[in-house]
C-alpha cells in the first residue's frame, strides 16, 4: 500500500514537474515576444520622432518663406512697384494654410 501511494505521489510531481517546465517555457516565450515588440515599438517612436521634426523643421521654413515673401510684396507695396501675379505662389500658400489649418 505504501509503495502504491508512493508511485501515484511519484507519478503526481513527476506531472507537477512537466506543468512547470511547460509554463517556465511558455513565460521565457512571451518574455521574447514581448521584448521583440517593445523593441519595435521604441524603433517605431523614433522613427515617428524624427518625422515630426522634419515636419516641425519644415513648417518653420515654410513660415520664414511666406513671412519674407509678405516682406518683399510689401516692399514693392511701399515703393508702388507692380506685384508680379503667380498663381503657383497663390496654389502654394492655399496648400499651405491648409496644412498649418489641419494641425
Amino acid at each position: 500500500m505504501n509503495f502504491i501511494n508512493f508511485s501515484k505521489d511519484k507519478a503526481q510531481v513527476d506531472r507537477y514537474k512537466q506543468l512547470l517546465l511547460k509554463q517556465r517555457d511558455i513565460m521565457i516565450a512571451l518574455t521574447t515576444r514581448l521584448n521583440e515588440r517593445d523593441e519595435t515599438i521604441i524603433q517605431l517612436q523614433e522613427e515617428l520622432d524624427a518625422y515630426d521634426r522634419i515636419h516641425r523643421e519644415t513648417e518653420d521654413q515654410l513660415e520664414m518663406r511666406d513671412r519674407r515673401v509678405l516682406d518683399l510684396e510689401n516692399i514693392l507695396r511701399d515703393n508702388q512697384l507692380p506685384i508680379p501675379k503667380d498663381n503657383r505662389l497663390d496654389t502654394v500658400r492655399k496648400i499651405s494654410f491648409k496644412m498649418i489649418a489641419n494641425f
